[in-house]
């Protein structure tokens, strides 16, 4: 994305659009995580059930980057930079 001749950037020197992708990208990988607990939990051959309130993805250095949980009996999904 342009402006005239100069290109559009935020503040940390990276593109919107770059921006974008990231998140694209992270929503994927909840998504995909999300859908195999799914898919483990709904596979046959035994009593195998998870219960939570809430589940919570951590990056390696222990922050929380999405959690999982209900908000007055409504499912909710927080993604975090």
């Amino acid at each position: 994305m342009q402006n005239g001749n100069y290109p559009i950037l935020t503040l940390d020197g990276t593109s919107p659009t770059a921006a974008k992708h990231g998140n694209y990208w992270m929503f994927l990988g909840i998504s995909l995580l999300i859908l195999g607990c799914l898919t483990i939990a709904a596979t046959p051959g035994g009593n195998r059930t998870i219960r939570a309130k809430e589940f919570i993805l951590e990056d390696a250095n222990g922050k929380t980057r999405a959690s999982l949980n209900m908000l007055e009996n409504l499912p909710r999904l927080c993604l975090a930079d």
